[in-house]
Parts: structure tokens; C-alpha cells; sequence
């Protein structure tokens, strides 16, 4: 048995299934997480370490020829550096990372299938990668790491190996290793993961070292919040046989089901209901994105390489590298389609009266999720996993 696999209980396994997201501290045992760091140290002071890039894709415009591609744009973040573990190089650098490669990431996810039960998650296969954050505002847009129809991650573990940062109640379920107890964060360093398990409130979660990070890979919305220091992390991503995934998205018919539609509910049931038809997988990505628009956007912006500033009419503008304005742009232009698209979604499931009324309820769900509105703390947003 991997010593990782040890660390991830039930308690572990129930936080996740509940709130998509959970926290466990000394996975691996101090030592072996100094080890890895080191062995990432080296890889990025002898070059095998590339800078990592957002890929901007824009379809082809209107009026192009038949058959026209969309283009990619890379646009570069700052101060983030990484490289695969498949990589043969990689691996005769960093022996003690290929151990975690071959060994202990494939008995973590047989652990994992095993735990969700007897259908599991179908996990087949997985992925590392290793990061190096430099600090000085490193950090990563608002992002889910996959949708279903693009592969078939499942989960996410991210494993931090940063002094410094200390571990504490901020992020959820915790494991704490013999010895070491609850603590205050160390928030003026920045570089947390902050993890938006919707409708509840955001959590920030400290890089400490030795703690692992698990959450759903389609369904958590992340970011890392700007680093003033160097910040060392080991990612794994887990993968379901194909056979056993599917890309379709999973609904879950809102609380009002059956109920008559000849009467008008109260404003508190009224947003009740918009936010169990919102919930819903297939809907819930979209009003993460309409709910924390702005966030997201300057999320984007902290996030990509700057390349100089001029002076418009007595205030600084930024100039960034490659197409981040035009990122930004799309970005709330997407917000206002799915306005109007969730709005069509509540008129019709809730039968409302007016698309109208349909827009002011969407308007005060989003409000509270924005807001962190206390009715949200206790309010599951599953199902995580599917």
C-alpha cells in the first residue's frame, strides 16, 4: 500500500461527494515532500521546466471560407513554469517524482475508484504534472479543469510543497499528520487555491507543505490566487475508461417537481427553486461564470505576462502579451449570452408568468452567490462527481 493511500479516509471521501472538494495534511510525510520539492528545484534550474501559456481559441470569422479553422493563441502567464512526467527525461532528473508517477499515483487512484463505491468512477488512468511557481504575482485564471465532452478527467489531486504557508481550518476536511495542529494562514504571502464549490461561499486553501487537495475535475470552479513567493506543487489528474464516462450532461430535476404551477411562491421559494434548475451540471458551469463575471475577469488579467504601460488621458494602462484584452472581452460577452440564455431556462422550467420576472430572479440568485450570502454556507452543490 502507497503511503498516500493511507491518508485518504472516509472522512476524506464523504467531504468530497458533499461539497466536491477535500483537504487532507501530511500525505506523504515531510521528508519525502522536501524530497520533491528539491527534485522540482532541479528540474527548473537545469531547463527542463517550460513557461506555461493559456490557449486562447477563436473560431473562424463570419464570412471565411468553408472549412476555415478556428486559431489558438498562446497567450503566457507570468512567472509559471512546469513539465509532464511521462516525459523520459523528466523522470532520470527526478527520481523521486517518477516513483510518485509510476507507483503512488496509480495506487492513489485504484484507492479512489474504490472509494466512491461499488460503480467507483471507472478511473483508468493518470496523469502528473510538475509545477514551479516563481512568485513575484504568479498565479492562475478562474478555471474548471475539464467539461465532460473534452476528456474524461474525473478528479483532480494537487499536492503542496511549500514551508511557510502554514496548514489550518481554511479549506474544508482535514487529516492532521502527528505533531501538527491547527494554525493561522500565512495570507500575506499569497498563492492560495481558492476553490468556488457553488452556491457556498468561496474557501482559500494555503499551499502547505505536504497537503493534498482533491476536487472534481469538471465541476470545481479553481483559481490560484497571485504568489509574492515561490510556491511548489505536484498535480495529478485522474482519468475514467471512456466505456464508463459520459459526456451527457447530468440533470437533476429541481425540488418543485410535481408541484402546481397555478400558484405564485414566495420570493424566498422562488429563488430556492432558480437555484435547485441552476445547480444542475449541465447549467451550473454557465452561472459560475455569470455569478463571479467580474472576479473572473481580473482573475484573467493578474494572471498573463505584462509587457509595459502608457499613459491614457492621466491613467496607467497595461498592455499585456499576445490577445488578453480580446480574453477578457469574450469573456463578457459570454457572460451576457448566458444571461439571456438562463433566463430563458428559469421562465421555462419554473413555467414563471414573464421572462421578465425570469431575469430578476436570475439576477438576485446571482447577487447572493457573489455576495456569499450565509443562506448559501450549508447548501450542497452536487452532484460533484457522476
Amino acid at each position: 500500500m502507497s503511503v498516500i493511500t493511507s491518508r485518504v479516509g472516509p472522512a476524506c471521501f464523504s467531504h468530497l461527494r458533499q461539497h466536491g472538494y477535500a483537504v487532507v495534511d501530511g500525505a506523504f510525510g515531510l521528508a519525502a515532500a522536501q524530497g520533491f520539492r528539491s527534485e522540482i528545484q532541479t528540474l527548473h534550474d537545469d531547463g527542463h521546466l517550460y513557461l506555461n501559456h493559456t490557449h486562447v481559441v477563436e473560431p473562424a470569422p463570419v464570412g471565411s471560407p468553408k472549412g476555415s479553422q478556428p486559431t489558438t493563441e498562446l497567450v503566457a502567464k507570468e512567472h509559471i513554469f512546469e513539465t509532464e512526467m511521462f516525459l523520459e527525461g523528466v523522470r532520470r532528473a527526478a527520481p523521486r517524482l517518477a516513483d510518485v508517477a509510476e507507483t503512488h499515483a496509480p495506487a492513489l487512484m485504484r484507492h479512489l475508484d474504490e472509494g466512491f463505491g461499488s460503480a467507483g468512477l471507472g478511473l483508468s488512468h493518470v496523469t502528473v504534472k510538475v509545477q514551479y511557481n516563481r512568485g513575484g504575482g504568479g498565479c492562475f485564471p478562474m478555471h474548471f479543469d475539464t467539461a465532460p465532452r473534452l476528456d474524461t478527467r474525473k478528479l483532480t489531486a494537487i499536492l503542496y510543497l511549500n514551508d511557510g504557508w502554514q496548514h489550518s481550518d481554511d479549506g474544508g476536511q482535514h487529516s492532521e499528520p502527528e505533531g501538527q495542529g491547527p494554525a493561522k494562514p500565512a495570507k500575506d504571502k499569497g498563492g492560495q487555491l481558492r476553490l468556488y464549490p457553488i452556491p457556498a461561499p468561496p474557501v482559500d486553501v494555503n499551499p502547505a507543505m505536504d497537503r493534498l487537495v482533491l476536487f472534481s475535475s469538471p465541476e470545481m470552479l479553481h483559481r490560484v490566487l497571485p504568489s509574492k513567493v515561490p510556491r511548489y506543487c505536484l498535480t495529478m489528474w485522474f482519468y475514467a475508461d471512456p466505456a464508463h464516462h459520459s459526456a451527457a450532461p447530468h440533470t437533476v430535476a429541481p425540488h418543485t417537481a410535481g408541484e402546481s404551477c397555478d400558484r405564485a411562491p414566495s420570493a424566498n421559494e422562488s429563488v430556492g427553486d432558480a437555484l435547485a434548475v441552476l445547480l444542475q451540471p449541465r447549467f451550473r458551469r454557465h452561472l459560475c461564470k455569470l455569478a463571479y463575471a467580474d472576479e473572473w475577469a481580473q482573475s484573467i488579467v493578474e494572471s498573463h505576462a505584462k509587457n509595459g504601460a502608457e499613459d491614457s488621458g492621466g491613467s496607467l494602462r497595461l498592455h499585456y502579451v499576445g490577445g488578453v484584452q480580446a480574453v477578457v472581452d469574450k469573456h463578457y460577452t459570454d457572460a451576457g449570452v448566458i444571461s439571456k440564455a438562463l433566463t430563458g431556462v428559469l421562465a421555462k422550467e419554473l413555467a414563471l408568468p414573464s421572462k421578465a420576472h425570469a431575469a430578476d430572479l436570475l439576477n438576485v440568485v446571482v447577487a447572493e452567490i457573489a455576495d456569499g450570502n450565509e443562506r448559501n454556507q450549508g447548501v450542497l452543490g452536487g452532484p460533484w462527481f457522476t
